[in-house]
């Protein structure tokens, strides 16, 4: 550890054998954009065609192309977990972003490599492994540095709202996949939804990513069928984006902003911040330089860590974490699974005493 708290603190440290664990956790209604599900648990979609808009986020109104759910498999590769005696998130002004300050910030977890965490509905998953040492204190901050690039694996039923099986148009090589049952496959999309192209600007990124294209069989990020296929798989989701100023045109470039400032989140009980980082953690500049997500959480209760400690405990709220996107083929009368899209979480810091 050498963050520059430890010159200004006394250091004092306690060693916990339990290793930080992650759960889900239920996101409040409120702030929920669920997909309308029937007594089978199918996702309901519009039944016949119209506008372009297919599912709902409240019952009976077919105004929306995507719907939100909770991923079956969520994958995330983390650098770094810290907490913090003072705010380590600086906001940008206007467009342009501003370096984080860490200077008050005690490293928990920090591995150059990355380590990647799958997240599941009911599962547990450590951090770290062996004993966990963390300094003695108050601390009303923390904050964690993942990679952009969010993963998840996951499968959904539909059905029409008036009863009935939908025609799911999926991935092909050549025709189309089709059913009532469509699933994440091996595709790399961006949040922002711009041009296809390579990831660049970090080092050793050479990456392809994809935009989905009404009636290309082969430009769609989710497969089709009766059950579910053989080519169920991850989709990566590059989150190039987390700010809502990108203009009309989807390519973000002339409003690209890097960063978001606090907003509170009832379920985690803390507000939440974020900037886009490049791998150096500088903060980015471009969509293509942005490599990492930095998130910072003002804790409505501050993490405080005695002798009495014997666990610290990050609950991941991915209640809402997967977005399925769709949109209907050219002539207007099936429904096309455009993707898997992946949204960033939230994190409840939980310290568990003797």
């Amino acid at each position: 550890m050498d963050s520059n708290i430890l010159k200004k603190l006394p250091i004092l440290f306690i060693i916990v054998l339990l290793s930080i664990v992650f759960n889900t956790i239920t996101q409040n209604s409120a702030e929920a954009e669920a997909c309308i599900r029937d007594a089978d648990n199918k996702i309901k979609v519009k039944d016949s065609p119209g506008s372009g808009t297919i599912v709902s986020h409240s019952a009976g109104t077919y105004d929306k192309t995507s719907c939100n759910e909770q991923p079956l498999f969520y994958k995330v590769k983390f650098y770094r977990f810290m907490v913090c005696a003072a705010d380590p998130f600086v906001a940008g002004t206007g467009d342009t972003g501003a370096e984080q300050d860490l200077s008050s910030c005690v490293d928990i977890f920090k591995n150059t490599a990355g380590k990647e965490i799958i997240i599941t509905p009911t599962g547990q998953e450590d951090l770290l492994e062996g004993d966990l040492v963390l300094p003695i204190g108050s601390y009303p901050f923390a904050t964690v540095i993942v990679d952009n690039e969010l993963k998840v694996k996951h499968h959904e039923t539909f059905v029409k709202n008036g009863g009935g099986d939908p025609l799911m148009n999926g991935f092909h090589a050549s025709t189309y996949s089709a059913g009532t049952i469509c699933w994440s496959i091996n595709k790399t999309t961006v949040y922002t939804n711009r041009a296809e192209g390579n990831l660049v600007g970090g080092v050793g990124i050479s990456e392809t990513y994809m935009k989905p294209v009404t009636d290309n069989t082969q430009k769609l990020g989710m497969a089709c069928g009766t059950s579910v296929g053989s080519n169920y798989d991850y989709a990566t989701e590059i989150i190039d984006s987390i700010d809502s100023t990108c203009d009309g045109s989807e390519d973000c470039e002339t409003t690209f902003r890097p960063y978001t400032d606090y907003v509170a989140i009832g379920s985690i009980g803390a507000e939440m911040a974020g900037a886009l980082l490049q791998t150096d953690e500088t903060i980015s500049s471009t969509l293509t330089n942005a490599q990492r997500i930095f998130g910072a959480f003002k804790l409505e209760t501050p993490l405080v860590i005695t002798e009495n400690i014997i666990g610290l405990e990050l609950q991941f709220n991915t209640s809402e974490s997967v977005s399925v996107d769709f949109q209907y083929d050219g002539g207007g009368t099936d429904i096309q699974a455009k993707k898997i899209g992946v949204e960033p979480f939230g994190i409840k810091f939980v310290v568990t005493n003797k």
